[in-house]
């Protein structure tokens, strides 16, 4: 969205956007490990039970929904720079 696909800036931008939430993770209980490649991020839990994934799952979203939506781009932003 930010920024185009096969820009060379993309990888930079990335790397700057998403490393700060990518050590965060790392700092949660509730985070066996993260794995992340190009533009995808995956998340491991360790768990005994589907009910504990599902709980750590939702208290690992809740966080990261935490943590990104003060940093989105405004729509009308988007919006102005692609005009």
């Amino acid at each position: 969205m930010g920024c185009p696909q096969g820009s060379v800036c993309g990888p930079i931008f990335w790397d700057i956007c998403i490393d700060p939430c990518i050590r965060e993770f790392h700092e949660m209980r509730e985070v066996h490990s993260v794995v992340a490649y190009v533009d995808v991020i995956v998340i491991l839990v360790d768990a005994d039970s589907r009910r504990e994934i599902e709980g750590k799952a939702k208290n690992i979203m809740i966080r990261v929904k935490q943590w990104w939506d003060p940093r989105i781009i405004p729509n009308y932003l988007y919006g102005l720079w692609n005009s």
